[in-house]
């Protein structure tokens, strides 16, 4: 059950991912609080015709409401702003606001069954339309040590949205030093590199990747180098289809520092430089974009807060 102790360090930035791993932990906290703030500053958009700034802010709960024998029961919730703080009547804030309930029973031979429900808004213009509202659904079974199935869905995915997707994982390692879960849409890789040194891997298949090369002589302090990539998807109040969704993507490459104060308190601390940056409308991800807007390369900070207790 280690698996779900170090997945869910990684998984606060994609909604899909939270929802699976939340509360899959034996031994999950009663409350566990998420903050993160970031900051880029004014850059322009299409070489210039008009400028904006990106200040993502995201706040996470999840509180255990149940907890008896073989069954487990959590409620949980997010709020989410793209604040762009536009020169530019192109662009508006965005919002990502969401609450969930998750039901886990144990089943023999320390398996088990879950499933999650959330539901929520995520637009411009949160909860003013039911077109703008969105659903997601997970189950996921453990059959033994090393495998695990799972289903998703959701009407706010980068890809194959609103259909039903199966997958899989396949535990090959898992330790405090090494792991490698190989699964269909989830990838993850640890492993050491040399005496002091460290790399990490985690994806979302096929867009979502994070990958950090870790100096691990000082445990209470881990400072990296590291990339990062995760769109983010939003319901554009006006738009003219129904179907069609606000993206909001760009690459993240620099450096940073994570740690904890107590296992109860962790943080990471990361900078650098974001390029490929673009905001458009499309039905899917790699679907012909609409009203594209490139915007330029620009410094980030950014910050995560972790409470459990």
């Amino acid at each position: 059950m280690k698996i779900f102790l170090f997945l869910t360090l990684f998984v606060f930035h994609c909604a899909q991912a939270q929802d699976f791993f939340s509360f899959l932990a034996p031994n999950t906290p009663q409350t566990s609080l998420e903050l993160e703030g970031g900051y880029s500053p004014m850059s322009d958009i299409d070489g210039g015709r008009d400028q904006t700034q990106v200040m993502p802010t995201a706040v996470g709960a999840n509180q255990k409401v149940y907890d008896e024998g073989k069954n487990l029961v959590t409620l949980g919730g997010k709020w989410q702003k793209l604040d762009l703080s536009a020169r530019s009547n192109q662009l508006n804030d965005f919002y990502n606001i969401q609450g969930s309930i998750g039901y886990r029973r144990m089943l023999e031979n320390d398996n088990f069954a879950f499933t999650t429900i959330s539901y929520g808004s995520a637009s411009d213009r949160p909860f003013k339309s039911n077109r703008d509202n969105t659903i997601s659904a997970n189950y996921i079974q453990k059959f033994n040590q090393k495998w695990l199935g799972l289903v998703n869905y959701s009407n706010n995915r980068t890809f194959l949205n609103n259909v039903p997707l199966p997958g899989f994982l396949y535990v090959k390692e898992m330790t405090r030093e090494r792991a490698m879960i190989i699964g269909f849409p989830i990838f993850y890789w640890m492993t050491p590199v040399g005496e002091n040194f460290s790399f990490r891997y985690f994806g979302i298949l096929p867009w979502t990747h994070r990958a950090k090369f870790l100096y691990t002589k000082y445990k209470f302090l881990l400072p990296y180098i590291g990339y990062e990539q995760a769109p983010q998807t939003y319901f554009r109040d006006d738009r003219e289809k129904k179907r069609d969704r606000f993206f909001w993507f760009e690459r993240r490459v620099g450096a940073g520092f994570e740690g904890g104060l107590s296992r109860a308190f962790r943080f990471d601390f990361f900078t650098g430089w974001a390029f490929d940056r673009q905001f458009y409308e499309a039905r899917n991800f790699s679907e012909k974009k609409n009203f594209l807007l490139n915007l330029e390369s620009a410094p980030f900070v950014q910050l995560n807060l972790k409470y459990a207790f």
